[in-house]
């Protein structure tokens, strides 16, 4: 059987004790890194539920405007079509409606007629 000699073996202790302290020292710093990610991230989450709101509004907005304001808004294209006798199985409702012919009387055109009177 080998025989260590104490130099030895305590040189073996001070690296034993020299890597329990550089591995304590790395778990501290993974331990950090992760404190740090969660944070970043919770500050991104958090700009980022301040402006999809806004985005989502905006996006509502625009897809309103198409339906009811211009000269060839949808809701007044397909009231045209209603009267000439095209059936839907759905109704379109009164708000867009009445939001239509607001717009439609905004811009000047007769009873809700943007083509100038012409048929569809």
């Amino acid at each position: 059987m080998a025989k260590f000699s104490s130099f030895s073996t305590q040189s073996e202790l001070l690296c034993t004790q020299g890597l329990a302290y550089l591995l304590k020292a790395h778990e501290q710093a993974r331990t950090a890194l992760a404190s740090e990610v969660q944070i970043r991230t919770g500050v991104h989450i958090a700009e980022a539920l301040t402006w999809l709101p806004e985005v989502a509004q905006a996006a509502y907005e625009k897809a309103q405007n198409q339906l009811t304001t211009g000269s060839g808004n949808l809701v007044v294209r397909t009231q045209k079509l209603k009267k000439l006798g095209a059936k839907a199985k759905k109704a379109i409702p009164d708000s867009l409606v009445q939001a239509a012919e607001l717009d439609q009387q905004a811009l000047g055109s007769p009873e809700g007629d943007s083509t100038g009177g012409e048929q569809l």
